[in-house]
């Protein structure tokens, strides 16, 4: 898998995941954006989620297994410091995350009522 296979591929789960549809506070594109980085490739094309200590996320209702999408979303959104922009408790996102942001992710997040804090 290629960076723009993996970014698609990220784009859609993002866009798909009922947990960012209910529970996110930001546009798919703006919590794709945050947690990217915990996301990779493994050896057999597979994306997987990370900590943030380079481990392999795994499942808290699937004991020894990894996480899925869902699960590792939702842990990574719930362990981020900027959780409470990121998740419904508010619809703010902090300056550094906003000049991170795409124009076409800051007119979504700025349409949907969200607000910029410093």
């Amino acid at each position: 898998m290629n960076i723009d296979q993996f970014v698609t591929e990220l784009d859609r789960s993002f866009a798909a995941s009922p947990f960012v549809k209910q529970e996110a506070s930001v546009p798919p594109a703006v919590l794709r954006a945050t947690l990217m980085s915990f996301f990779e490739v493994d050896a057999a094309g597979a994306i997987v989620a990370k900590d943030a200590e380079g481990n392999r996320l795994m499942s808290p209702s699937r004991p020894g297994m990894p996480a899925d999408f869902e699960e590792a979303v939702r842990i990574l959104a719930h362990r981020s410091p900027q959780s409470a922009s990121l998740l419904k408790r508010g619809n703010s996102v902090p300056r550094a995350l906003w000049d991170r942001m795409d124009p076409v992710a800051r007119m979504a997040h700025v349409r949907g009522g969200g607000k910029v804090h410093d």
